[in-house]
């Protein structure tokens, strides 16, 4: 992308109409926007304390001012795998700022892939199921853990955080579309878990689909009473 003065991107080219000095970068696209947003997460300039956390953990390569970092979700969690090595060059200018030649260079390399068990259409149901309601859906296979959905709702588009002007109405949005309702919420898990135990026990034998037990309203635990809500 071509950044201008006044911080407007322009992708692939600048138009002819604009005129003045552009810094040239290279920037996150998120294609699926709102769909993926908390699994994937974000990237974001580095603050002071970042800076130094990644120099001491790392002798290969010193991070500065500028440097982009992964925030959030599988950004963060695989940022030295995806981010590769940013290139340096050195060179000799003029009194006006003008480069006379290149004294040195190192190439930048490119970083690793990561390929996750995500489902689209699986994660695109559950974004339609949920449309803007709070909620969370996370599905997995239980014999390989791999984890097929993940979607936290209601969602927010990481490519906001290219162009900080975004950022400001989602920290200020009181439904926290920031906020991952699947790894970060803490909820009772309800009537709908008695399905769980009711399962486990008819398989172990400790029930019969016959069993049958009075609900007196309170459950007994030693010396402690729990109300039946």
């Amino acid at each position: 992308v071509f950044k201008s003065k006044n911080d407007e991107l322009f992708f692939e080219q600048v138009p002819s109409s604009q005129s003045g000095g552009f810094v040239e970068s290279v920037p996150r696209q998120y294609i699926f926007g709102k769909l993926f947003a908390h699994v994937l997460g974000y990237v974001g300039e580095v603050d002071e304390n970042e800076i130094n956390i990644q120099n001491a953990q790392s002798k290969d390569e010193n991070f500065g001012i500028g440097d982009v970092i992964g925030k959030m979700g599988v950004e963060k969690t695989y940022d030295r795998t995806l981010r590769g090595k940013n290139g340096r060059q050195l060179a000799e200018v003029d009194a006006l700022g003008s480069v006379v030649r290149i004294l040195g260079k190192v190439d930048p390399s490119a970083g690793r892939s990561v390929t996750l068990n995500l489902d689209l259409d699986l994660q695109q149901a559950a974004s339609d199921a949920l449309s803007d309601a709070k909620g969370a859906v996370i599905a997995t296979i239980p014999q390989t853990g791999e984890v097929l959905v993940l979607y936290s709702s209601p969602s927010f588009d990481p490519n906001l955080f290219i162009n900080t002007k975004g950022i400001s109405s989602l920290l200020s949005d009181p439904a926290q579309p920031l906020f991952n309702r699947v790894i970060s919420g803490t909820y009772p898990p309800g009537s709908t878990f008695k399905l769980v135990i009711a399962l486990a026990a008819l398989e172990s034998g400790a029930i019969t689909p016959e069993t049958m037990y009075e609900d007196t309203g309170v459950l007994q635990l030693g010396e402690f009473s729990f109300g039946n809500w």
